[in-house]
């Protein structure tokens, strides 16, 4: 956690000595380090896993999905070329233990910390930007699932809305057949 922590500070140290975006530097905005910042809510983080084989078993089939909300800190504009972000996304995992015998629907609470970093591709419509980005995930608290995960996505990015489809997979030794997601994420920023 502690390397992934000063690469993380190193990648911040880096961008400030990037120039300003252009929205930025426009006469009358503030130019300063910290008005680079923007916070984050994560309204919609959605994930879903299809279907897992429990261990070696190919008879039990479990389905996996889970919501979370979240706050997060994210570095440079969405217009900047590269953006750096970190945040928490706390929410509920729901588990269909077994499909073919109709098991009830557990849920549990979980917590996950992420570092993500965006790179712009072009300009999609409206003034948006299509990018892509890759995740880091580390489970403070979810008694289930592997500590570390990592994901692909690619989205669209708004001034003040950001609109995204991933695949995150485990990281590490899964036991068997890892739980591979498909998800969406919409986040609201607003600037410091």
């Amino acid at each position: 956690m502690r390397k992934f922590a000063s690469i993380l500070l190193a990648s911040v140290v880096a961008l400030s000595l990037l120039p300003l975006s252009a929205s930025a530097q426009e006469p009358g905005q503030k130019k300063g380090f910290f008005h680079r910042f923007n916070v984050g809510l994560t309204a919609v983080d959605f994930g879903y896993c299809p279907s897992t084989y429990e261990g070696s078993s190919s008879t039990k089939v479990k389905t996996d999905f889970y919501y979370d909300l979240g706050v997060s800190l994210k570095y440079g504009d969405y217009l900047s070329p590269v953006q750096v972000e970190a945040g928490v996304l706390p929410g509920l995992i729901f588990r269909k233990k077994d499909l073919v015998n109709d098991d009830d629907l557990k849920n549990d609470f979980r917590l996950i910390s992420f570092a993500k970093v965006k790179a712009n591709i072009c300009d999609a419509f409206n003034g948006s930007k299509f990018y892509v980005a890759g995740s880091g995930f580390y489970n403070i608290i979810d008694k289930y699932e592997l500590n570390v995960s990592g994901a692909v996505s690619a989205g669209i990015a708004w001034k003040r809305m950001d609109c995204s489809l991933y695949f995150k997979m485990p990281i590490g030794d899964t036991e068997g057949y890892p739980k591979c997601y498909v998800g969406t994420t919409v986040s609201f920023y607003f600037g410091l």
